[in-house]
Parts: C-alpha cells; sequence; structure tokens
C-alpha cells in the first residue's frame, strides 16, 4: 500500500463540491427567513404555529448536509491508490482475409493500381478488426500465409508495402486453393466465429465454388472485394510495354464481377466492388461475425487496474443521512 499514488479516478465529480456548498447555504439561509404567515396570521398565535427562532438557527444539519455531500462526491470521484492485477481477456472471432498478387492486379483502371488500391481497403480492413484475429494469404496460382491468425495488425500492416506481383515465384490466379489454404489456417481457431475476405479481380475456379459452400457449411462466411473494373485496362510491365499473351495480343484483364457475386452467395457472405469511400468496407465488415458476440478468453497477460476505494466512504455517511430524514431537521 502506497499512498504516494492517491489520485482520483474520476475527479471531474469534485467539480460539483461549490453547487452543494451553494446549496446548502442558501437553504440555511432560507430556513432563518420569516415565512409569509408572519403577514397573516396574529404575532400571539404565530409564535405557536411555527418552529421557534432557536431551532430556525441550527446550523449543524446544514453543516452535516454539506459534510455527506463532501463525502459523497469524493466517493463519487474514486479515490484509489492500490492496483489489483487483473486477466486480460481477447476476443475468439478470427478472419483471414485473402489478397490477389496475380500480374492482372498492376492494371491501372483504377488509379494508381488495383493493387495499391487493394493494399489501402485492406489496411482500413485491419483498422477495423477490433479484437478479431486476422490472418494474411496472398496468392496467385500457389497460396503463401504472410501472417497466422494474430491480433497484431500493425505488424500486418508493416508487411503491406513489399508485397508486389513481382514476389510470387509462380503466376496465375487459382482462387480455390487459396480458400483452402485459409480453411487450414481457421482449424486453429478452436471454434471461434470465422469469416474469410477476398480481395481480386481474378475469376473464380470451378472448385472455389464447391470450397466456399463447404466453408459456408462449417460455418465460415466467404465474402468478396472484387478490385478493377469490368472493361479492364492493359497491365504495365517492367521496362515498359504492356502486357501481352502468347500470341502477342495486349492483355487487358476485365473483372468478371458476375462469377465473384456468384462466389460471395455460395459462400455465405456479401459481395461488393471497390469503391472510393469506406462503403465497401462496411458492406464487409457487416458479414464478419462480431467479435462482441464471440467467446472470450483469458490470456497470460495481466493489466493492472486501480482500486476504486469509493465505495467504503459511503459507509460513513449512513447515520447521518437517516438523521436528515426525521421531520423538522432541515425545515
Amino acid at each position: 500500500m502506497s499512498f504516494s499514488e492517491f489520485h482520483f479516478i474520476r475527479p471531474l465529480w469534485l467539480l460539483m463540491l461549490p453547487i452543494f456548498y451553494f446549496l446548502c447555504g442558501w437553504l440555511y439561509q432560507r430556513s432563518n427567513q420569516a415565512t409569509l404567515w408572519t403577514h397573516y396570521v396574529d404575532p400571539v398565535l404565530l409564535k405557536h404555529q411555527l418552529i421557534s427562532a432557536k431551532s430556525q438557527k441550527r446550523v449543524w444539519p446544514y453543516l452535516g448536509l454539506a459534510g455527506c455531500a463532501t463525502v459523497a462526491l469524493l466517493a463519487l470521484a474514486g479515490p484509489a491508490w492500490e492496483k489489483l492485477p487483473s486477466p486480460v481477456f481477447q476476443s475468439m472471432s478470427a478472419r483471414v482475409i485473402i489478397l490477389d498478387l496475380s500480374k492482372s492486379m498492376d492494371a491501372g483502371d483504377i488509379q494508381p493500381s488495383r493493387l495499391i488500391r487493394a493494399k489501402h481497403k485492406l489496411i482500413d480492413l485491419l483498422d477495423a478488426a477490433g479484437d478479431t484475429q486476422t490472418a494474411l494469404i496472398v496468392f496467385t496460382r500457389v497460396p503463401y500465409v504472410i501472417s497466422p491468425l494474430t491480433d497484431d495488425t500493425a505488424t500486418i500492416q508493416a508487411m503491406l508495402p513489399s508485397l508486389d506481383t513481382q514476389l510470387p515465384p509462380v503466376q496465375g490466379a487459382t482462387i480455390s486453393a487459396a480458400l483452402k489454404k485459409a480453411d487450414e489456417l481457421l482449424e486453429h481457431a478452436e471454434g471461434m466465429p470465422a469469416s474469410i475476405v477476398l480481395l481480386t479481380d481474378s475469376k473464380p475456379d470451378e472448385a472455389s465454388f464447391k470450397v466456399a459452400s463447404s466453408l459456408r457449411n462449417q460455418g465460415k462466411r466467404v465474402s468478396v472485394l472484387a478490385v478493377g473494373t469490368t472493361s479492364g485496362k492493359p497491365v504495365p510491365i517492367a521496362g515498359g510495354g504492356f502486357l501481352k499473351d502468347k500470341q502477342g495480343q495486349l492483355v487487358v484483364p476485365g473483372v468478371n464481377q458476375l462469377e465473384l457475386q456468384r462466389l460471395a452467395m455460395v459462400g455465405g457472405g456479401v459481395y461488393t466492388f471497390l469503391t472510393a469511400s469506406k462503403e465497401d468496407i462496411r458492406r464487409i465488415a457487416s458479414a464478419v461475425p462480431n467479435p462482441q458476440l464471440g467467446h472470450k478468453k483469458g490470456t497470460d497477460q495481466l493489466s493492472d487496474q486501480w482500486i476504486d476505494r469509493g465505495p467504503y466512504l459511503l459507509i460513513f455517511i449512513l447515520p447521518f443521512l437517516a438523521l436528515l430524514f426525521r421531520r423538522g431537521v432541515l425545515a
């Protein structure tokens, strides 16, 4: 026990003290004033009708009332000088974010590029994560785990600048493989409410619909954020020029929104396309299980909380408050 750390948890309550002191003083002055009956009752009879002047001038009830108000406000202010170690509880909701790193994500139909805008949206998703356990997967033809489930979203954000379409050793886009990898990560979620958010411009392969349906049956909803436009734009490549196919034709990858919408529907989630506002993030968030609805579990971490001693002060004013209810004490 150390009183050197004495402080009030809610000090703003102390601002009410002058108001209560003024009120007590006003009540005392009012009790000493002659009542309206002095104008209508004969003075000989008045002394038998009113409380005696001596009793009217008693100051102790009002001093006691001021004292009770002081103690009550000190209690409300929350005096504290000790800390109590308390276990930290964390949410048991889980979410896997899947980011497409195929070459088409370099298209500039959404300025400055699909990938850059997708990473900005990913940051918004991480900022809105709250206590949700979050994992990040990137994929082309093969999925890669960037981060397993964690509540340290700052670390995930720190990795985003290094994510580029040049990073994966193989190109292509196999959404089903990415969904299966997300399912593997969610197996470690131990029954948490779980969801998957897919940021992509690629057309779903047929196997992805079966995987999404299986995930939905397990209670893991799949939502899709489409990145890009249906018309698309050429894909720039390093050294200048644009991406071409084997026949030498310019590649202009458009986004098949109908297929992506179908994937979200099969997966039991929501579908939205990338917007300049945060409307897309709000739609995605509506399909993410609320951490408050999930279970909570204790961790090995402890958080020190100040012990509020205010309620103990109220014990000292209870007897006097009982006396104030006697008839005529404050009259």
